[in-house]
This record gives C-alpha cells, sequence and structure tokens, in this order.
C-alpha cells in the first residue's frame, strides 16, 4: 500500500513533486555505496592531523585515509535558518572525524526506501567528507561531488571515494547541503536580509568551495586544481555555481552528468503556503522561523507547485546557465543517458503520463513553447506509445541541456567534451528492462566495480569493468589536467559546431559524429 501511494502521488504531482519522491528513490537503487568499505567499524583511527582549524582525526584504511563528518558551517539553525550560511569557526580540542555527518532535513521515505549511510537527519547537517591517499603530499587534483534528489533528498554519505583517490591519487570531496524548503525557499519580499534566500543551498555549496580553497592543502589537495561534478540536481548545481560571480578562482574544471538548465527566476510559495499553515502571507516568514524542521520538510509532501533549486535568484545566481558557460574559461565534460526516462515510466502510472509531461517539458522549453513541444512530439513519433512519448520527454531534458552546455562551452578558449551513457542495465532488480536510464553512470564514475557488484551490472564481466576503469580514469584525467583524453577511452575530439563528436559509453565505446543532429533541428524548429 505503501508503494501504491507513493506511485499516485508521483503521478499527480509536477516535476517538483515527482523528483521529491524520486530523489531518494533513485539514490538507493542506482547509487549504491561507491565502495565495499562501507563497513568503517574495520577502519582505525588517525594520529591526530594539525589543519589550519585545528586538530583532526579522521580514519585509515586500505585505499588511504578518510576524513569523515568535517564541518565548514556553523549549523543553520535559530537566527541563522534560511540566512546564507556562517563558516565554520576554529575548533579548540581535536575534531573526531570519523563517522559520517547527519543528512539534512528531508522527507523520510524508509522503509519504503532505504538510503546508504542514512544516518540520523538535522538542520546542523552543514559537513563534508574527504577521501585522500595521503596528507604527505600537497598538490593532489581535488574531485569537488555534488549529490542529486532534486534539491529536496539526498546526502554525500552514499558516494564513497576510497577508490578513485587511491586509483587517481586524488582527494575527493563530497558534501552536503540545505534541501527543499529550508535550503531555497525564497524569502526576499520580506527584508533585504533574506535576498538571494532562494539559492542558500547553492550557497552551502560555495562556502564549501571556499572551505577547500582555504584548507585542502592539509588533506593532500591543491587548492589551485579543482574539479567540480555532480549528477541530476547535482549536475544542475554544477550549472548553478558557473552562473554565480562569488566562485571565481575556486574551481577549474566542471563535470555535468544529466543535469537541467538553470534558466528560471525563483518560484513564490508564500500564498501556497499561507493556505496552508493558515496565515497570513505577511506572518508566514514569523511562523515557519516558530516551526521545527520536521515540521518545515513536512510541508513537502503538499505537492508545492513550483521548482526548488537550480533557479536565478538575482543575487547568488546572476545569470543563466548558458550565458554564464558562454562567458566562461572552465572546461567542461556534460552528457546525458540513452534512457533517460524509462524508470520514471514505471514509476508513474500510465493515466498519469499526460499530466506529468508537460510539467517537465516547461523545465528546459522554459514554459514558453511547451504546447508546442508537445505537440511536435505526436507529430514527429506518431508510432510511439505513450509510455515512449513520456519517456522521451526525460530525454530531451537532459540531452537538449547536454547539447545546449557542449556548444556554449565549444565557443570558450579551454572547450567542452560532449558524452552519452549507453551501456544497458545487465540485471532488473525492479522487473523492467532499464536500459541506461538515469543516474546508472554513477557506479562507473566512481569505479565501484574495481571491488563489487552494482545491482545493475556484472562486475565479472569484462565489459564493465573496462569501461568502469577507463571512465573514472577518464574522468580523473580531466580533472588533472583539463583534457579528458590518454586515459583508456578511444581519442576524444572536443565538441565543434563543425565537427559535433558524442563519446558514445558503451560496451565498445566509440565517437559519432552529431548524434544528435535530428533532435537538434527538431529543436529549432521549435524554437528552442
Amino acid at each position: 500500500m505503501k508503494v501504491l501511494v507513493l506511485l499516485l502521488t508521483l503521478a499527480l504531482t509536477g516535476f517538483l513533486g515527482a523528483w521529491l519522491l524520486l530523489g531518494p528513490y533513485l539514490f538507493s537503487h542506482f547509487a549504491p555505496p561507491m565502495s565495499s568499505d562501507t563497513d568503517i567499524s574495520s577502519w582505525e583511527q588517525t594520529a591526530p592531523l594539525s589543519t589550519r582549524l585545528g586538530s583532526v582525526i579522521g580514519l585509515k584504511h586500505s585505499k588511504g585515509l578518510a576524513f569523515l563528518g568535517v564541518p565548514f558551517a556553523k549549523a543553520p539553525t535559530d537566527e541563522l535558518r534560511f540566512m546564507p550560511p556562517v563558516p565554520v569557526e576554529p575548533w579548540q580540542e581535536p575534531l573526531l572525524a570519523t563517522s559520517f555527518p547527519n543528512r539534512c532535513m528531508q522527507i523520510d521515505l524508509a522503509p519504503i526506501v532505504i538510503e546508504p549511510n542514512s544516518f540520523a537527519m538535522s538542520e546542523d547537517c552543514l559537513f563534508l567528507n574527504i577521501y585522500t591517499p595521503s596528507t604527505q603530499t600537497k598538490n593532489r587534483p581535488v574531485l569537488f561531488w555534488i549529490h542529486g534528489g532534486s534539491f529536496t533528498a539526498g546526502s554525500g554519505n552514499g558516494y564513497i571515494g576510497t577508490q578513485l583517490a587511491k586509483q587517481g591519487d586524488v582527494v575527493l570531496v563530497s558534501i552536503n547541503y540545505r534541501l527543499g524548503i529550508l535550503g531555497f525557499l525564497d524569502l526576499s519580499s520580506f527584508s533585504e536580509a533574506y535576498t538571494g534566500s532562494a539559492s542558500n543551498g547553492i550557497r552551502d555549496q560555495i562556502l564549501a568551495l571556499e572551505w577547500v580553497h582555504h584548507n585542502i592543502q592539509n588533506y593532500g589537495g591543491d587548492p589551485n586544481n579543482v574539479t567540480i561534478f555532480g549528477e541530476s540536481a547535482g549536475a544542475t548545481s554544477v550549472a548553478s555555481l558557473l552562473a554565480a560571480p562569488r566562485t571565481a578562482g575556486l574551481f577549474h574544471k566542471a563535470i555535468i552528468h544529466s543535469g537541467a538548465p538553470v534558466i528560471a527566476p525563483p518560484d513564490d510559495f508564500r500564498g501556497f503556503l499561507s493556505e496552508i499553515l493558515e496565515v497570513p502571507s505577511d506572518d508566514l516568514l514569523q511562523k515557519l522561523r516558530a516551526m521545527n524542521a520536521a515540521e518545515i520538510t513536512a510541508l513537502q509532501n503538499n505537492n508545492l507547485p513550483g521548482q526548488l533549486g537550480g533557479i536565478i535568484d538575482g543575487a547568488v545566481v546572476t545569470k543563466s546557465s548558458y550565458q554564464a558557460i558562454r562567458e566562461s574559461d572552465i572546461p567542461i565534460i556534460v552528457g546525458s543517458n540513452k534512457n533517460e526516462g524509462s524508470l520514471f515510466s514505471f514509476l508513474t502510472p500510465r493515466f498519469a503520463y499526460g499530466l506529468a509531461g508537460p510539467f517537465i517539458a516547461e523545465l528546459f522549453t522554459n514554459a514558453k513553447n511547451t504546447s508546442a513541444y508537445i505537440d511536435s512530439l505526436k507529430t514527429n513519433f506518431p508510432a510511439d506509445s505513450s509510455r515512449e512519448q513520456y519517456e522521451r520527454i526525460w530525454y530531451d531534458l537532459f540531452r537538449f541541456n547536454a547539447v545546449r552546455v557542449a556548444e556554449h562551452a565549444s565557443n570558450t578558449g579551454q572547450g567542452s567534451w560532449l558524452y552519452r551513457f549507453d551501456m544497458a542495465a545487465q540485471n532488473d532488480p525492479i522487473g523492467i528492462e532499464l536500459g541506461a536510464s538515469h543516474a546508472l553512470e554513477i557506479p562507473f564514475t566512481f569505479n565501484l566495480f574495481a571491488e563489487q557488484d552494482a545491482g545493475y551490472y556484472d562486475s565479472n564481466d569484462s565489459a564493465v569493468r573496462e569501461l568502469s576503469e577507463n571512465w573514472s580514469n577518464t574522468l580523473m584525467q580531466f580533472a588533472r589536467t583539463g583534457n579528458p583524453n590518454g586515459a583508456g577511452l578511444p581519442v576524444w575530439p572536443s565538441y565543434r559546431r563543425d565537427a559535433r563528436n558524442t563519446m558514445i559509453l558503451d560496451q565498445v565505446p566509440k565517437i559519432i559524429v552529431d548524434l544528435d543532429r535530428k533532435d537538434r533541428k527538431r529543436w529549432q524548429a521549435l524554437g528552442l
């Protein structure tokens, strides 16, 4: 019955509501712990490490060191709720960084789904996890991972960086940031103090990047060689950071896995929340500040009529992601998956495809050509079933953005590299053929197959292990040098308008020229 309620609720919500429920589901099923080293009870404590902020005790394991639950900001509670994050102050006693930190507040779907390394939820959640081969050398490339979950779910705890740190001699940082209403509610109309509150979760990410800039050398990393990367909402966060002036100099490369564009202003939820809470609009802020964090998070069960996160607020994120990329000199890897929509069509009841599809389409049409876009699917793909058309909308959402990012970035000096992940799932634990669905590239990104299965693939398959090794090495090569070539995949030319190269990640990786030609013409005909 609980699963039925989950699916029915999904069907009757818009884009945000869908992702609100799907984020944890995808996280647990598609992004299992990124290493077999998830039982940290066998790891040994390190000797105290002297750092800029104070002494830190971490954990030692077979692949190096881990420092878990390192604070980068004060707890955003009490008077700091809905405010910009405040940097953490130095500590006097040794910091015990030996256990995973709190998740940020989110709707807990357990026992329907269980997120790896779930742990408690709390407003006091602004922590990061660091994985490093050693603290002795100070010039390793830094990979800064931003988790997905529709800006309403997830945490950095499920992405264990032990394998990548050892394999590539890099430092991997995974972070938490405020989610949902607590991280992305626009309260700027109440006073200037709340200007930019619609991007407080992005502010958390920026402060974490500033923490890395000032402190990562203590953990073996090079603050002048930082690559930000993320998937889904994490990828949209990468786009938001590219469009945030305060990030200048904080990172040097970017990787965008199945992200959505940042093109719209924040939605106004004041009237909606005031009605639910039965208070006048002018009293909404006072009411929200008086509620506890769990009560505020529970408001997200009401299917908020709009989008949280991934917006242009004007203070933190000041321009569209496309404009920012055109003006940037940051090299970018960007891509999407061949069957982005297959899991979503499974989770959405068939009768709701026509209701949910337009909400999803609005995210990349910017609500300007949505009706024409939906009509064009029926014209261009008349033989498609309603399920296939629904899945095509999901595909277009992520592929449209990937192609546009690659085009805009191709005009800069550093350039871009476009991929599509085509490796179909080999197992079907949920009873359907997923193909290369949303988020299935993540275990390859973290090279999970070096140690264990990832549920949907067979780690004994040589093609799986080889793609996982070569793809993860390629991303780390890019983080090291700004060019992905020379790490095991075929030669990967940068994306240019006169040679639209896409790397196909499959059993046999290959380059296809102008893979998206038909789709581009279809999008162009709609003025997208």
